[in-house]
């Protein structure tokens, strides 16, 4: 029974890919423009995409540093590893906004 369920859901997720790109929209694709945010929001917004995308790349590598690099079964384990990439990530943001910073003037 559960293995029929699994399946059905599976097969939803799959037909739900292929489904999608009939009902997107339409209409043609509208960059943004020069001004239509302000400097801190696109500031913010490199920070963000800067922080979650170095602490994707630096997980493995916590997890190299602490000889846990497939063994995700402990759960304090994976949280403190999650914990230090999440640092890790947010400090190489703040250092690439300090670059950006001071190499604006």
């Amino acid at each position: 029974m559960i293995l029929k369920v699994k399946r059905l859901i599976c097969v939803f997720f799959i037909f739900s890919l292929f489904i999608a790109p009939l009902f997107s929209a339409t209409t043609d694709y509208e960059p943004y423009k020069e001004n239509e945010f302000p400097v801190w929001l696109r500031k913010l917004h490199r920070a963000e995409v800067i922080s979650i995308g170095a602490t994707a790349l630096t997980y493995p590598l916590v997890g190299l540093a602490t000889n846990s690099f497939l063994d995700d079964s402990n759960t304090a384990d994976f949280m403190k590893k999650l914990g230090i990439s999440i640092g890790v990530g947010a400090i190489i943001a703040l250092i690439d906004f300090i670059i950006g910073e001071t190499s604006e003037k």
